[in-house]
């Protein structure tokens, strides 16, 4: 019986697979013949949150991505998400330092800044997409996001 970790931190492809026995004083030693093993991606699932929903129209909003494996894929994702938000009317609002941020322990956010989100925009489709990364495959998930006007007073 023997085992291998060639799976685990290996980047996707093939590779080769050989046996090597030293021999003992018994028997002599011998390689076997090659066998290829294929390391396929991990599949990947992402979690999208925002920091309020409903929001007023003259509050920011931080929308979060969470990225991780999907067993049995083990590890944290790394790469960027890609935020995309979408008024009702077809226009887009971007977050504080460009729609592409870098995941750090798995998580990626963004943040509007205030007074970017309109209650007459309202609601705004809010996706957020891990593109497939080292290791891992895409995946993306979506929310609406309703911004209510400021109260008479």
């Amino acid at each position: 019986m023997c085992s291998s970790d060639l799976a685990r931190g290996a980047s996707p492809g093939t590779y080769p697979l050989v046996a090597t026995y030293s021999g003992d004083d018994a028997d002599q030693g011998s390689v076997s013949d090659p066998l290829t093993v294929t390391v396929d991606r991990g599949a990947s699932s992402l979690t999208l949150t925002s920091s309020a929903n409903p929001s007023r129209a003259a509050a920011g909003v931080t929308f979060t991505a969470t990225v991780a494996a999907i067993a049995p894929a083990t590890g944290t994702p790394q790469g960027n998400v890609r935020f995309t938000i979408t008024a009702n009317g077809g226009g887009t609002v971007a977050c504080k330092g460009g729609s592409d941020v870098t995941l750090s322990g798995g998580t990626a956010s963004c943040t509007v800044a205030v007074g970017e989100l309109a209650a007459a925009n309202s609601p705004y489709t809010v996706t957020a997409m891990y593109p497939m990364g080292v290791g891992y495959t895409s995946s993306s998930s979506s929310l609406v996001q309703t911004v209510e006007p400021l109260s008479a007073t």
